[in-house]
Protein backbone atom coordinates (compact mmCIF):
# COMPACT_ATOMS: atom_id res chain seq x y z
CA UNK A 1 0.00 0.00 0.00
CA UNK A 2 2.86 2.41 0.72
CA UNK A 3 4.27 1.82 -2.77
CA UNK A 4 1.02 3.05 -4.36
CA UNK A 5 0.97 6.18 -2.22
CA UNK A 6 4.57 6.98 -3.17
CA UNK A 7 3.80 6.55 -6.88
CA UNK A 8 0.88 9.03 -6.85
CA UNK A 9 3.01 12.22 -6.44
CA UNK A 10 5.42 11.00 -9.13
CA UNK A 11 2.53 10.42 -11.56
CA UNK A 12 1.06 13.86 -10.77
CA UNK A 13 4.49 15.49 -11.20
CA UNK A 14 5.10 13.79 -14.56
CA UNK A 15 1.57 14.70 -15.71
CA UNK A 16 2.15 18.35 -14.73
CA UNK A 17 5.43 18.46 -16.64
CA UNK A 18 3.78 16.97 -19.73
CA UNK A 19 0.93 19.50 -19.42
CA UNK A 20 3.40 22.43 -19.20
CA UNK A 21 5.38 21.21 -22.20
CA UNK A 22 2.23 20.84 -24.31
CA UNK A 23 1.01 24.32 -23.28
CA UNK A 24 4.40 25.84 -24.18
CA UNK A 25 4.44 24.06 -27.55
CA UNK A 26 0.90 25.27 -28.28
CA UNK A 27 1.93 28.85 -27.49
CA UNK A 28 5.02 28.61 -29.70
CA UNK A 29 2.95 27.13 -32.55
CA UNK A 30 0.41 29.97 -32.20
CA UNK A 31 3.12 32.65 -32.46
CA UNK A 32 4.74 30.94 -35.45
CA UNK A 33 1.41 30.83 -37.28
CA UNK A 34 0.65 34.47 -36.38
CA UNK A 35 4.05 35.70 -37.56
CA UNK A 36 3.54 33.95 -40.89
CA UNK A 37 0.11 35.52 -41.23
CA UNK A 38 1.52 38.95 -40.33
CA UNK A 39 4.21 38.69 -43.01
CA UNK A 40 1.61 37.60 -45.56
CA UNK A 41 -0.76 40.45 -44.62
CA UNK A 42 2.11 42.96 -44.77
CA UNK A 43 3.14 41.88 -48.27
CA UNK A 44 -0.50 41.95 -49.39
CA UNK A 45 -0.77 45.50 -48.00
CA UNK A 46 2.26 46.49 -50.10
CA UNK A 47 0.68 45.00 -53.23
CA UNK A 48 -2.59 46.79 -52.39
CA UNK A 49 -0.71 50.10 -52.08
CA UNK A 50 0.94 49.45 -55.45
CA UNK A 51 -2.51 48.79 -56.93
CA UNK A 52 -3.58 52.19 -55.60
CA UNK A 53 -0.58 53.83 -57.31
CA UNK A 54 -1.36 52.02 -60.59
CA UNK A 55 -5.01 53.07 -60.39
CA UNK A 56 -4.02 56.70 -59.77
CA UNK A 57 -1.60 56.64 -62.72
CA UNK A 58 -4.36 55.37 -65.01
CA UNK A 59 -6.73 58.05 -63.66
CA UNK A 60 -4.13 60.74 -64.40
CA UNK A 61 -3.54 59.37 -67.91
CA UNK A 62 -7.28 59.55 -68.62
CA UNK A 63 -7.74 62.99 -67.02
CA UNK A 64 -4.59 65.14 -66.85
CA UNK A 65 -6.35 67.80 -64.74
CA UNK A 66 -7.74 65.43 -62.13
CA UNK A 67 -8.67 67.43 -59.07
CA UNK A 68 -7.36 70.67 -60.58
CA UNK A 69 -4.46 72.20 -58.65
CA UNK A 70 -4.44 70.73 -55.19
CA UNK A 71 -5.37 67.39 -53.74
CA UNK A 72 -7.66 64.63 -54.92
CA UNK A 73 -8.37 61.63 -52.73
CA UNK A 74 -9.97 58.32 -53.54
CA UNK A 75 -10.34 54.90 -51.99
CA UNK A 76 -9.72 51.74 -53.94
CA UNK A 77 -11.43 48.72 -52.38
CA UNK A 78 -10.21 45.52 -54.00
CA UNK A 79 -12.45 43.55 -51.64
CA UNK A 80 -13.59 43.89 -48.02
CA UNK A 81 -10.09 43.20 -46.71
CA UNK A 82 -7.78 44.93 -49.23
CA UNK A 83 -8.23 48.72 -49.24
CA UNK A 84 -5.98 51.45 -50.64
CA UNK A 85 -6.38 55.09 -49.64
CA UNK A 86 -4.92 57.17 -52.46
CA UNK A 87 -4.06 60.88 -52.46
CA UNK A 88 -3.15 62.60 -55.72
CA UNK A 89 -1.56 65.98 -55.20
CA UNK A 90 -0.95 68.11 -58.26
CA UNK A 91 1.69 70.87 -58.25
CA UNK A 92 2.23 70.50 -54.49
CA UNK A 93 4.15 68.24 -52.18
CA UNK A 94 2.14 66.14 -49.76
CA UNK A 95 2.91 66.38 -46.06
CA UNK A 96 2.55 62.69 -45.23
CA UNK A 97 2.15 63.30 -41.50
CA UNK A 98 -1.46 64.39 -41.96
CA UNK A 99 -1.92 63.61 -45.68
CA UNK A 100 -2.55 67.17 -46.89
CA UNK A 101 -0.79 69.31 -49.45
CA UNK A 102 2.00 71.42 -48.06
CA UNK A 103 2.68 74.94 -49.28
CA UNK A 104 5.86 73.97 -51.16
CA UNK A 105 4.86 74.15 -54.80
CA UNK A 106 6.52 71.84 -57.29
CA UNK A 107 4.92 72.98 -60.53
CA UNK A 108 4.40 70.33 -63.18
CA UNK A 109 4.86 67.45 -60.79
CA UNK A 110 2.20 65.19 -59.37
CA UNK A 111 2.74 63.19 -56.21
CA UNK A 112 0.72 60.10 -55.33
CA UNK A 113 0.56 58.65 -51.83
CA UNK A 114 -1.10 55.24 -51.51
CA UNK A 115 -1.67 53.45 -48.21
CA UNK A 116 -2.52 49.77 -48.54
CA UNK A 117 -4.47 48.25 -45.66
CA UNK A 118 -4.95 44.55 -45.01
CA UNK A 119 -6.27 43.48 -41.61
CA UNK A 120 -4.09 45.35 -39.11
CA UNK A 121 -1.12 45.79 -41.48
CA UNK A 122 -0.53 49.05 -43.38
CA UNK A 123 2.11 49.89 -46.00
CA UNK A 124 2.56 53.24 -47.77
CA UNK A 125 4.04 54.03 -51.18
CA UNK A 126 4.89 57.39 -52.71
CA UNK A 127 5.21 58.02 -56.44
CA UNK A 128 6.26 61.13 -58.36
CA UNK A 129 5.05 61.86 -61.88
CA UNK A 130 5.66 64.57 -64.42
CA UNK A 131 2.66 65.62 -66.47
CA UNK A 132 3.48 67.80 -69.46
CA UNK A 133 0.49 70.16 -69.92
CA UNK A 134 1.24 70.95 -73.57
CA UNK A 135 1.93 67.44 -74.91
CA UNK A 136 -0.06 65.45 -72.36
CA UNK A 137 2.89 63.14 -71.73
CA UNK A 138 2.76 61.39 -68.37
CA UNK A 139 6.05 60.09 -67.02
CA UNK A 140 6.45 58.12 -63.78
CA UNK A 141 9.66 59.36 -62.15
CA UNK A 142 9.94 57.25 -59.03
CA UNK A 143 8.09 54.99 -56.64
CA UNK A 144 9.30 54.34 -53.11
CA UNK A 145 8.00 52.96 -49.85
CA UNK A 146 7.76 55.45 -47.03
CA UNK A 147 7.44 54.65 -43.33
CA UNK A 148 4.13 55.09 -41.61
Amino acid sequence: MKKGIAALPVIILIGGIILEISAALSLVAYFVVQSGYGAKASSEALITAQSGIDNAVSMIIRNKDIGGIGIYSTTLALDNEHIADVFICKDFLIDTSDMICSVTANIGQTEIISTGKVSSKNRRLKAFMNVNPSTGEVKLISTEEIPL
